[in-house]
């Protein structure tokens, strides 16, 4: 069943609610940039999550020498570019 219904509106509440939409949209896209912000170098979870594998895929394939390890005193990272072009050399 479909219903269809005939709006007539002002100019001036068409106006304000193309205003209305356009800074919805806008806050929303803000608020998508600002959690798209990766830190450069991911922990071993961060980077699992980055690469949408799992911790022990990406620990084989740091034994493999695909990805390497960069340490920063005890704790390990992976540089955020090293992964992206991990994902780049891989493409089909």
């Amino acid at each position: 069943m479909q219903v269809q219904a005939n709006l007539t509106m002002t100019p001036e509440l068409k106006s304000e609610l193309r205003n209305m939409v356009h800074e919805e949209i806008a806050s929303t896209i803000q608020g998508k940039m600002v959690t798209a912000k990766i830190p450069e170098y991911l922990n071993l979870g961060e980077s699992a999550a980055f690469l949408n594998i799992s911790r022990g895929t990406l620990t084989k394939l740091i034994n493999k020498g695909a990805i390497k390890l960069v340490p920063f005193g005890r704790a390990k990272r992976i540089s955020k570019k090293q992964l992206i072009e991990f994902m780049a050399s891989r493409e089909v």
